[in-house]
């Protein structure tokens, strides 16, 4: 009876200890479905670098390449792991890259099936585009794919170009690096994205805060769309004194956080979804702004802006965080151009100039002496602190205004000048031309000629340099005797444009810039 017992015992264990096996080696039909739906394909890739030659293999967004140090070939795998596309057929194609090379120029493309090959597998058998052993530099980049991983994913790449950096993201067969510049690329960054589901939705709404008119709701655009989201005005000189940027998602995640640089304030904390930057109600203007996204929108989107400044007018393109605008100049922003666009796509324009920071307000704290340049043609007079340009005045000059360096020798705080007229914080270039205000009736700051002060910005003047009171003023404050002038013939008005001028009524004849007019 025991034995039986015992017998019944071990054969229930060896069952036990045989269905442990089995369950460990087998995989249900249904289980193996889910492994390969959530399968993911993965990019691998190397490059031949100037020293080391070919390093080791990367992949998914890893660096490739070292600082200093020029690719000369590139080496790319994609291998679906067994991923499956939307409609449950195998996921197919492949991918297909290109480089620029010195000397060469662009490179006959290379087109290689997602196989799971991997670096050294193409390594051996020649599978690469750029050169070795020939020291050329790889200039650019193109990188696509192919068949059905081109309709499900996308794929980016980045380069870090010598003197330039880390470049924007690419996507899909763009253009990474740079062309007829002689720079080489030193690192590069390749990854894959899944495309964002077909029911996947994000929209922007944006209102401003605009001077004289308060809210004003300026439409919605749809990311991705190439449309654009414009707030405030132009042609009209009024401030943007706040903004607010409301987003609507749904089967996609995510926020927008704005922080803009107010007058007297500097830049305020980020705020998210729907909340208020800026002010309200102090007549205080925006000067420069920043947007970024974050969540899934961050991973599938970029956010590009621009803005249109006081003097400037619309200045470049920048994103994702990086301020647009100006500092330090006391420039109002007018409007905000927005655009968002799949992560990766070429920049809606020049991204040259999108932010300039002055020293307008802390300009004594840099090194150098002052010096003034007047640039006739452009009525605009610079100011320069050592070699950093700090202020740009406009300005009236005349036919007989002369051309050369001088320095200046005198200063006078009411002085007599043609017509008979009277001109305001008169600084002396040489001889009888001089720096001076709009020209006055009599020795009252009440008795402005006020059609001439509309001409400022013009060539109107008997050869002096005409000025707004506060542009005058702050020559006749700030520059000591001896100051160096340079008169050039030359209609660039500088790296910090020409300013604009608000006309004055033929009722109104003082000068608003006047500090003394109460």
């Amino acid at each position: 009876m025991k034995r039986e017992k015992r017998a019944k015992s071990r054969m229930l264990a060896l069952l036990l200890a045989l269905s442990m096996v089995f369950s460990v080696f087998y995989i249900s039909p249904q289980t193996a479905r889910v492994y390969a739906a959530d399968a993911q394909p993965v990019v691998c890739y190397g490059v031949h670098a100037q020293t080391y030659g070919w390093m080791a293999q990367k992949k998914n967004g890893a660096v490739a390449g070292t600082v200093g140090k020029r690719v000369e070939a590139l080496t790319i795998c994609l291998n679906t792991k067994g991923a499956k596309a939307a409609d449950g057929t195998a996921l197919t194609g492949g991918i297909k890259y290109r480089a620029h090379v010195q000397s060469v120029g662009w490179m006959k493309p290379v087109t290689q099936k997602a196989n799971g090959k991997t670096v050294k597998n193409n390594i051996a058998s020649g599978i690469y585009t750029g050169t070795t052993g020939k020291g050329y530099r790889m200039e650019a980049v193109e990188i696509s794919l192919t068949g059905k991983m081109a309709l499900e994913y996308d794929i980016l790449y980045r380069v870090y170009v010598q003197k330039n950096g880390w470049m924007p993201w690419c996507r899909n067969g763009l253009t990474a690096g740079t062309i007829g510049e002689s720079k080489q690329i030193e690192m590069i960054e390749i990854k894959l994205m899944k495309k964002l589901p077909s029911n996947a939705v994000a929209k922007l709404t944006g209102k401003g805060h605009i001077q004289t008119i308060g809210w004003l709701r300026q439409g919605t655009i749809t990311m991705g769309s190439n449309k654009s989201l414009v707030l405030g005005t132009t042609g009209k000189g009024l401030r943007l004194e706040a903004i607010k940027m409301v987003l609507t998602l749904k089967n996609v995640s995510g926020d927008i956080l704005t922080s803009t640089h107010v007058q007297g304030k500097g830049w305020k904390q980020s705020v998210g979804n729907a909340k208020v930057s800026g002010s309200i109600g102090k007549g205080l203007r925006i000067e420069a702004v920043k947007f970024k996204l974050t969540g899934q929108l961050a991973e599938y989107y970029d956010i590009w802006y621009r803005a249109h400044t006081q003097t400037f007018g619309w200045l470049d393109w920048t994103s994702n965080g990086a301020a647009a605008g100006t500092e330090g100049i006391s420039k109002r922003i007018e409007a905000i151009e927005v655009k968002i666009l799949p992560k990766g796509s070429a920049a809606p324009g020049s991204t040259k100039r999108p932010f300039v920071k002055g020293y307008e307000d802390n300009w004594q704290t840099l090194p150098g002496a002052l010096s003034l340049v007047v640039n006739k043609q452009a009525n605009v007079v610079v100011a320069y602190k050592g070699s950093v340009p700090i202020r740009a005045m406009l300005c009236s000059t005349g036919l007989a205004t002369p051309t050369g360096t001088y320095n200046t020798p005198n200063k006078f705080r009411w002085l007599g000048l043609v017509g008979p007229s009277y001109g305001q914080y008169c600084t002396q270039i040489y001889g009888d031309f001089l720096f001076h205000s709009v020209p006055y009736e009599s020795r009252d700051n009440r008795t402005l000629m006020t059609d001439e002060y509309n001409k400022l910005g013009t060539t109107c003047s008997h050869g002096c340099i005409r000025l707004c009171v506060a542009d005058a003023k702050w020559i006749y404050d700030n520059c000591p005797l001896g100051t160096k002038v340079e008169l050039r013939d030359s209609s660039d008005p500088g790296p910090l444009g020409k300013p604009s001028l608000t006309k004055l009524p033929a009722s109104q004849t003082w000068d608003p810039t006047d500090p003394e007019i109460k």
